[in-house]
């Protein structure tokens, strides 16, 4: 029986991403390039998914420039038995659907992208290759708003990010001397961190506070970079030096990312990113038991309920959001009782993204089985 399936994704990132999604079920197959841009599939068994260096299979594709060799791919997933191709951020997807349906290949695809371009380009280019054993996922029920006018008859399942619940320890629950604010995100000016700065601003004669930035990426764009830069000059300007400390991105010290998680008190995520589609460092969070404060946002504004496990902080059109009422936000953190019924809320809600329970759901649907892929 082939119960057999494979996620493929461009980078050791996106592995990371969708590892916990995929865990017990798959193998998994990430490109790599060289320096001659030689691309090459490494796949890995389910049992060594957290070690790079057990593969089992390294298949060359061909140079990146000159076209990669899909025919080698496919050979590889038809003497693996594969049955299901999940798809994450990878080179030339359309091709990958051509190939399939040019042959009548006995494999279909699951659709995880994680950013709403690439939802809008599955959605806009792939439509038209999409068979209806096919399965595109949706994280939220703002994405299934976005997809729900696909023209085709593939299985459209809304399945939250799912993380591992028990890797996180839970945040202390005790009187503190200070409110740790923790901040998880890109380092862009749609993920507010300027607004979080101003707020602290306002707040830093009369509380005792600081503020824990982890960051997503090892390296930093143009764009990144330019913000960066004027997160730096905010932070000296307003004398909030000895408040703040960056951590960088952690993507290797993934134990020191939990811990930090599990020290804070509140994450503050104040996101008017478009591409933002469920908001995974808020989950995160919820596992670590902290309180939240977020953006009333796409997708993110659906794991919050006002006042009941955080505070959501309006959006008022072009104005945006308000400096002071982030600060008034941080302020009810200060109130014990509420803070600490937040993260009790937010730690019993984070079991229903735990990656178990989502698992049976999506080995239901695909008809694989029950016991652990080999």
């Amino acid at each position: 029986m082939r119960s057999t399936a494979l996620l493929l994704t461009k980078n050791c990132a996106g592995f990371k991403g969708a590892k916990v999604f995929t865990n017990q079920m798959c193998r998994i197959g990430f490109f790599t390039l060289n320096n001659n841009q030689n691309v090459s599939l490494k796949i890995i068994n389910s049992d060594n998914i957290k070690h790079f260096s057990d593969y089992f299979s390294l298949v060359n594709l061909g140079n990146y420039s000159e076209g990669t060799n899909i025919g080698n791919l496919f050979r590889e997933i038809t003497n693996n038995h594969v049955r299901y191709v999940l798809l994450n951020d990878i080179f030339n997807p359309i091709e990958l659907f051509r190939y399939r349906n040019r042959f009548a290949l006995d494999v279909n695809f699951i659709v995880y992208p994680y950013t709403l371009v690439l939802y809008k380009e599955y959605c806009s280019k792939m439509a038209g290759y999409l068979q209806k054993e096919d399965i595109i996922i949706s994280f939220s029920n703002f994405l299934r708003n976005v997809l729900k006018n696909i023209p085709c008859k593939c299985i459209m399942p809304k399945i939250p990010v799912s993380i591992d619940t028990k890797e996180f320890r839970r945040s202390d629950m005790g009187p503190k001397k200070e409110l740790k604010i923790l901040f998880c995100g890109r380092i862009i000016p749609e993920k507010g961190l300027h607004l979080i700065l101003m707020a602290l601003d306002m707040l830093k004669n009369n509380c005792r506070f600081s503020l824990h930035i982890i960051t997503p990426r090892e390296s930093l764009n143009q764009k990144e970079i330019k913000y960066y830069m004027l997160i730096k000059k905010i932070i000296s300007q307003y004398g909030l030096d000895r408040y703040v400390k960056f951590y960088g991105s952690l993507i290797n010290n993934q134990n020191k990312r939990r811990e930090i998680f599990s020290e804070a008190d509140v994450l503050v995520y104040l996101s008017t990113d478009r591409e933002e589609t469920f908001g995974r460092n808020i989950v995160e969070g919820f596992a670590a038991g902290l309180a939240v404060i977020i953006s009333d946002w796409q997708a993110i504004n659906e794991l919050v309920v006002n006042d009941r496990n955080g505070i959501v902080v309006p959006i008022k059109g072009s104005h945006g959001i308000n400096v002071q009422e982030i600060a008034l936000a941080i302020i009810k953190m200060y109130d014990r009782k509420l803070l600490n019924r937040f993260k009790q809320n937010n730690y019993l809600k984070s079991k229903e993204y735990d990656y178990r329970p989502h698992m049976k759901e999506l080995r239901k649907i695909i008809g694989l089985n029950t016991s652990k892929a080999k």
